[in-house]
């Protein structure tokens, strides 16, 4: 199989504390026999290695919108909603530069607010491929503040396979998105 992960985050050095679950997913899953790539974020104009695409989103000294904190606890000004408009486009554009090549049999989209929109962009250039649509919960605050966004991630969501890390996230999400059902896969499964 042809895999694609959507993160937001992933390692920038061999050290990098930051998603060990994930890291872990995608060995095991290449140890099994997989292709799996991953499309994240450039952190401060860092650049690609194999298996790891990173799309550039801003100038380099301020491209720091993911790692260290939330992403969204970064967009609260002019500057942060600039940022995120930047990130939401390039890795749009990737996602489906990288599919057109590639032809990834799914996009596992980690974090779907803003994600699935990478997937969907995905699809665009080849349109076999499944979206996975994974909820960590980290979605939520904003999703019960706009109408506007629960609506659209409605609407972006009725393609894809969607998961959530425990029953909790999994029942949060089906109030706030109503006809929305996730299956459980807990947090950290390999």
């Amino acid at each position: 199989m042809k895999l694609l992960y959507v993160v937001t985050a992933w390692p920038r050095y061999a050290e990098d504390i930051i998603t060990p679950w994930l890291v872990r997913q995608v060995s095991e899953l290449r140890v099994a026999g997989h292709e799996v790539d991953v499309l994240a974020p450039s952190y401060r104009g860092q650049p690609s290695f194999a298996g790891e695409h990173r799309f550039r989103y801003f100038p380099a000294r301020w491209e720091d919108l993911t790692h260290d904190r939330p992403a969204m606890d970064k967009v609260k000004d002019v500057a942060g909603w600039l940022k995120l408009t930047g990130y939401v486009v390039c890795g749009c554009i990737e996602a489906a530069w990288l599919n057109g090549r590639k032809h990834y049999d799914v996009v596992h989209v980690h974090w779907p607010l803003p994600h699935v929109v990478f997937g969907h962009a995905a699809r665009l250039t080849w349109p076999k491929t499944e979206i996975v649509a994974t909820f960590y919960g980290s979605e939520f605050p904003m999703l019960r503040k706009s109408a506007l966004l629960r609506f659209a991630m409605k609407e972006l969501l009725w393609p894809c396979k969607v998961t959530a890390i425990s029953t909790y996230t999994r029942d949060e999400l089906f109030k706030l998105l109503r006809w929305i059902w996730a299956d459980v896969i807990p947090y950290g499964a390999a």
